[in-house]
């Protein structure tokens, strides 16, 4: 396995474990998990009472010879979309990020816990 594939592996394992723990202790929030390895995109939603639909989303792209890497908190209701960035890493190699990968999975999963409880 290369470096990429390690990298989007191990968030969605890490997000598939999360994503089970939050169901045991919040069932009545309907967590749910989509992603897209191949795309390097990961969101965590939640059954909102405010929005049509609530999620934290984890993206990475390639820019140039380098990633970066942006957490945000999107709500959408009928006339309005919030989008609240949690984080952002910038021109990264996959190494970085993988050596960082604890640390961003740590604050994603503090954004959505965060984000869920508004």
């Amino acid at each position: 396995m290369n470096d990429l594939t390690n990298l989007t592996s191990k968030i969605s394992q890490q997000l598939e474990s999360f994503l089970n723990m939050l169901q045991e202790e919040k069932p009545k929030q309907e967590f749910s998990l989509l992603y897209f390895e191949t795309k390097m995109l990961w969101m965590v939603s939640w059954k909102s009472t405010n929005y049509l639909k609530e999620y934290c989303e984890l993206e990475i792209w390639k820019d140039n010879n380098k990633y970066s890497l942006m957490c945000n908190y999107k709500a959408e209701a009928v006339f309005e979309n919030l989008t609240e960035e949690l984080f952002l890493l910038e021109e990264k190699t996959i190494k970085e990020l993988l050596a960082k990968s604890d640390e961003i999975l740590n604050e994603f999963r503090k954004g959505v816990q965060k984000s869920s409880n508004q």
